[in-house]
């Protein structure tokens, strides 16, 4: 084969200035083609950003709307209730003490449930040890209706001697104050026993005379001149 030959074959082939045409224009459509996706970019991040906005809007909405719509909780009155810890002789105590709490600040402490859970919040020691089976059989169990006298219900069967009242009454009639026993170190412990034998409210005349019989010989003697009363406060700011 002739080299002239050879070089028309060679000449008839893509010259170096269409191979530089190929490279620009394959460079202009790349540059297109990233101006295409940058574009595909920006668009898709100003659509997050104002979904972010929108849905933080929203939110913000929501809660402003939730905020204004809450009730918030009275404050409360009382100071709260002090622990109890298992004693059976202090728990009638506790138990008024508890029982005043919820009647004052029970909106304050919340819905029904809130109060259970206040009660279950006032023990320690052995009676949290032993009431905490009852506490978590009842917040498990979605049939029952969670109240603070339902656990105060269960408490009472547990320290609450059934026979407390008549045994109060026994003491109380049996109650006497001793030969030296000044009248105000005398008093509280005669007012408890009426209060346990529930005789609070009982008609002025029976406490007179629970009172009357109970006084030593010295004070009786002393009242001996005095008008008999009719009123049992009266009579004792008289004592």
């Amino acid at each position: 084969m002739s080299s002239s030959h050879t070089n028309e074959q060679r000449g008839a082939g893509p010259t170096p200035q269409d191979y530089q045409a190929m490279i620009v224009s394959l460079q202009q459509e790349l540059s297109e083609q990233a101006a295409r996706t940058e574009e595909a970019v920006q668009a898709a991040r100003k659509e997050a950003v104002q979904a972010a906005r929108e849905e933080a809007a929203a939110t913000a909405t929501e809660r402003r709307q939730a905020q204004e719509d809450a009730v918030p909780l009275p404050q409360q009155k009382l100071p709260q209730t002090e622990p109890f810890i298992g004693d059976r002789r202090a728990f009638p105590a506790w138990r008024m003490a508890i029982r005043a709490k919820l009647a004052t600040d029970g909106n304050a402490l919340g819905n029904n449930a809130d109060q259970f859970n206040y009660v279950f919040s006032r023990l320690t020691g052995t009676a949290l040890q032993l009431a905490s089976p009852f506490y978590e059989h009842s917040v498990t169990n979605t049939t029952i209706e969670l109240t603070a006298l339902l656990f105060l219900g269960y408490l009472d069967t547990t320290y609450l001697d059934p026979n407390r009242q008549a045994h109060a009454l026994v003491a109380l009639r049996e109650c006497q104050q001793k030969p030296n026993e000044s009248f105000a170190a005398f008093l509280p412990r005669f007012e408890q026993l009426l209060a346990e034998a529930g005789m609070v409210m009982a008609e002025p005349s029976t406490k007179l005379n629970y009172l009357n019989g109970a006084l030593n010989l010295a004070l009786r003697l002393a009242t001996l001149a005095l008008a008999p009363p009719t009123k049992y406060g009266d009579w004792v700011q008289t004592l």
